[in-house]
């Protein structure tokens, strides 16, 4: 999903998505998280063959891998839980003095 364009991209998610209402179970082998977040309702962190954490918390398991990974944490509408903007904050001195 990743290598494609757009165009292809949007084919590509909207066969995932014919495939879940058909079969009901659809396996995503992927490291694109935000596409992991649209099309997941459960996920499964896995690290070295070994399974970290798994459930229904796509965006909670999301955000603990990001952090775990020494990723900057993404900024969310506290109400939906939807990513405001580019989707992950710059932490600076000022914020830290806050």
């Amino acid at each position: 999903l990743a290598t494609g364009d757009a165009e292809f991209r949007v084919k590509s998610h909207n066969r995932i998505e014919e495939l879940r209402a058909e079969a009901g179970t659809v396996f995503l082998v992927a490291h694109n998280l935000e596409e992991v977040e649209m099309t997941c309702n459960r996920v499964i962190w896995m690290e070295r063959g070994r399974i970290v954490t798994q459930g229904t918390d796509v965006i909670g398991i999301i955000d603990r891998y990001i952090e775990a990974s020494g990723g900057e944490p993404v900024m969310r509408d506290p109400e939906t839980g939807e990513r405001i903007g580019g989707g992950r904050k710059k932490v600076s001195a000022a914020d830290q003095l806050i």
